[in-house]
């Protein structure tokens, strides 16, 4: 035992160590002999792939949300501009408010008169073939009224101090209102479409 090779304290020189190319020999350790090989496992994806890939799925759901916000967004607009067709015409409109038919929406004002500040106009709807009349600035003791060129005629009083009057439609198929006119008790005063609109303006 007085060889350096007998010494079974110095596995480097015992013949028959079996772990003498173990780990302690910064090797790593093999199995046994007959054991079947462990592979190796698969190296997992780097960082920088998985950012590149999360990055492209972000885009595309960004892409995706704007396209269908850009649709939606573009329906409403798209029949903005188209006009509702008119709740009634010529005949259909008799008595009727222009204001919840939508017929005031495109009237003009073809005559106007004046009594004492008040303006009274005759107002007409080519879209839906009617007329009536407009009183701004009222008393409480005015009434207006609408004649047409075939007997037509309607009247509405004022309900009050400066709250906008106004009377039921009258057919006016071929814009043949005659007047519209307001009595008051300061007089009569009617405005015609033949006359000059500043005519009687004080």
């Amino acid at each position: 035992m007085s060889r350096l090779t007998d010494d079974p304290t110095n596995p480097a020189g015992h013949p028959e160590c079996p772990s003498c190319e173990g780990a302690g020999f910064g090797q790593p350790a093999r199995g046994q002999p007959g054991e079947p090989e462990q592979p190796w496992p698969e190296p997992t994806r780097s960082r920088l792939e998985l950012a590149v890939w999360t990055a492209l799925a972000a885009g595309a759901v960004a892409l995706a949300v704007g396209a269908v916000l850009l649709l939606v967004g573009a329906v409403p607009n798209s029949t903005a501009t188209e006009v509702a067709p008119p709740f009634c015409q010529g005949r259909s409109c008799a008595g009727l408010d222009p204001d919840v038919t939508l017929c005031a929406d495109d009237a003009v004002t073809t005559a106007s008169a004046w009594l004492a500040g008040r303006e009274v106009d005759l107002r007409v709807s080519t879209r839906c073939r009617a007329a009536w009349a407009l009183l701004r600035d009222p008393r409480a003791s005015d009434a207006i009224e609408v004649r047409g060129a075939h007997g037509d005629v309607r009247w509405q009083n004022a309900q009050g101090t400066g709250v906008r009057a106004f009377t039921p439609m009258i057919p006016d198929t071929r814009g043949e209102a005659v007047e519209a006119c307001l009595a008051a008790r300061d007089g009569r005063v009617c405005a015609h479409p033949e006359a000059h609109p500043d005519e009687g303006h004080p």
